[in-house]
Formats: structure tokens, C-alpha cells, sequence
């Protein structure tokens, strides 16, 4: 199902046995104020669908920028803290800002290896 989120975002959502999946598609040329507000919006359609595990698909976002890593890692630590999750999908450490790269968000290269992935050893694990 296709949604638009505060703020403008459009999203493709489904849901999997205790997951939401939320394909973030890429950020409109007319849409000038970026991904502020992002992270409160995805917490809110998680709390609607009542589930507490969200993956968040940018494959289709060409530029990850520092804004929407920032929005994430706000969203990652907020659903943390009340025994949620939040993984990532689609994106590489190539394509993280430079000063990013060593954020605290575990990101995986397809829904399939983050739904199905433990923690592994080089899996960031950091305080919120």
C-alpha cells in the first residue's frame, strides 16, 4: 500500500510477521525542506500498525544525506529504547555520507538479510 507521510514523503508499505516494511522513495525535486520530521512520521505509522519492528528500504534514494541518516538514527534509538527495532536496507557504506560511516544503524543489502540477520559481530551496538 502506498502512503504519504508528513512531510510529503511517499512510501510503499507492506508487513511481514511482526515487521513493517517501508520503501522510502526518493525525496521530490519540489520538496525543499528534506527529511526533517521523517523519523516522527515512521514512528507513527509503526504505532498505527501496531508493530515495533520496522525496516526501512532506500534502494530507490539516490542521495543518502546527512539529514536522513540523522532521522534515522534519532528514529533507531527511540524505537530502542522502548524494545524496538529499526533496520536499513538497500544502502552501502559507500553510498553513507562520509562522516556517517560509522553511525550506530546495522544496515543490511536486501529485506531478506535484515529480516532474517542476528546481530553480528561487526553489528554496531551503541548506547542511545
Amino acid at each position: 500500500m502506498t502512503h504519504t507521510l508528513v512531510g510529503q514523503w511517499p512510501v510503499e508499505c507492506s508487513r511481514g510477521p511482526g515487521w513493517l516494511f517501508v520503501r522510502l522513495a526518493a525525496t521530490p525535486a519540489d520538496q525543499s525542506h528534506g527529511y526533517a520530521g521523517l523519523a516522527d512520521s515512521l514512528d507513527q505509522l509503526l504505532r498505527a500498525e501496531l508493530l515495533r519492528r520496522l525496516l526501512v528500504e532506500l534502494d530507490q534514494v539516490e542521495n543518502l544525506t546527512e539529514e536522513l541518516v540523522e532521522e534515522l538514527e534519532s528514529l533507531r534509538c527511540r524505537l530502542e529504547t522502548t524494545g524496538g527495532l529499526l533496520r536499513i536496507s538497500g544502502a552501502s557504506d559507500a553510498s553513507l555520507p562520509a562522516a556517517d560511516r560509522q553511525h550506530h544503524l546495522a544496515h543490511y543489502p536486501t529485506r531478506r538479510a535484515a529480516v532474517t540477520a542476528g546481530r553480528t559481530a561487526n553489528a554496531p551496538v551503541h548506547d542511545c
